[in-house]
């Protein structure tokens, strides 16, 4: 791993900079499973103790799932009626996302399958790395990767939002799978319905000047005392993708950092905009939470196409799954575990037990991160 050199964080609101420092130690930890003499630079040494702890346990997991790849070995063939010859192809991320995108080789979806066929049907209760035909990940599975008494933190701050009025979790019923109240159940732990937390983002269709979420600017929401309750987990969640997807790591601090220096033209530099960014810890550009929510199958075209997508299990459910249909394995969800695919591409969905309380927190870079780099 090529590291970059430690920049000045400091002039960085606080919880950038804890996300910035968490991240850069977890790819500084990473370096050292594979070269023992790599020294860790003392900059790190301000991290408190138990943070290390959770950080050095999130670099272990990344490390089992390496052990343990699962290659698209896949040779398929396609007939090209223009030259009469077969290609013989191997499963390949870009042409699966090229026929994907453009359905450029493609008449049907039995079609498409039988192109980019999943693996064999598993349940793979195992951490594991997916990989396509040129060693590219297309998906991570990273069971108990968040230790016990952070997902009690992150319980407790969800927990808070029902008791304390004004929840910033909602349903429609004309809403999609997100949002639709069909999807959502009762439950006495966690509020029903589920919540999109944002700094910047575009919301209703509206795509002329990023806004924070309505959460935070409405008064009928208590969006920032979610986010407060959040403030010091985001840094832990976000620093996954810091190792297993490093520049849409930097990116999405990049883009957060010249909101803050205001260096981004036609954002409005509010006074909503400055605390938010003080809290905001996380290299994502959104953290959804969904209580008590069964997901269908779907996948998300709002999502930039080589962006992952982060899902961690919380709550009290332990017969929880998390499906990938387009890879073809399915996996128990439990709290604690991780999962990380290309949601644009890859077909997924969750349920979980209708009698107990659960939660999916999903970090994601919607296109915000394609508007800000175009504007700044």
């Amino acid at each position: 791993m090529n590291l970059r050199p430690l920049k000045d964080h400091r002039a960085l609101p606080d919880g950038l900079r804890k996300a910035y420092l968490y991240g850069r130690f977890c790819q500084h930890y990473f370096h050292q499973r594979f070269t023992l003499n790599h020294k860790i630079p003392h900059e790190f040494d301000e991290i408190d103790l138990a943070i290390k702890s959770e950080l050095i346990h999130i670099v272990e997991v990344i490390f089992q799932a390496l052990d343990n790849p699962c290659m698209f070995s896949h040779v398929f063939i396609i007939y090209n009626p223009s030259s009469f010859y077969e290609d013989h192809l191997a499963w390949s991320l870009e042409r699966y996302a090229f026929a994907f995108m453009e359905d450029a080789d493609v008449d049907s979806e039995e079609e498409f399958r039988a192109n980019f066929p999943p693996l064999d049907s598993q349940f793979n209760i195992s951490p594991s790395v997916y990989l396509d035909s040129r060693n590219i990940p297309v998906a991570w599975h990273f069971p108990g990767m968040i230790q016990a008494h952070r997902l009690a933190r992150i319980c407790d701050a969800i927990g808070n939002a029902r008791v304390r009025g004004r929840s910033p979790f909602i349903t429609s019923p004309d809403g999609t799978w997100r949002n639709h109240d069909s999807l959502f159940r009762e439950s006495e732990a966690f509020p029903r319905g589920m919540v999109d937390l944002f700094p910047l983002g575009f919301t209703d269709g509206d795509k002329v000047l990023p806004q924070p979420s309505p959460v935070f600017t409405s008064p009928q929401f208590a969006g920032a005392s979610l986010l407060s309750d959040l403030e010091d987990s985001l840094p832990i969640l976000g620093a996954v993708f810091a190792v297993v997807q490093p520049t849409l790591f930097f990116l999405g601090l990049d883009v957060y950092e010249k909101v803050y220096r205001k260096e981004v033209p036609g954002v409005e530099q509010s006074w909503t905009l400055r605390d938010l960014l003080d809290l905001w810890g996380a290299p994502f550009t959104n953290l959804q939470v969904y209580c008590n929510h069964d997901s269908p199958l779907h996948h998300d075209p709002r999502t930039p196409t080589f962006a992952f997508e982060s899902f961690l299990s919380v709550g009290f459910s332990r017969t929880n799954r998390f499906s990938l249909t387009d890879i073809g394995h399915t996996f128990p969800f439990n709290p604690g575990t991780v999962i990380l695919t290309f949601p644009a591409l890859v077909t997924h969905g969750w349920t979980s037990h209708p009698d107990n309380s659960f939660a999916t927190v999903v970090g994601s870079y919607p296109e915000i991160v394609r508007w800000l780099r175009l504007n700044s």
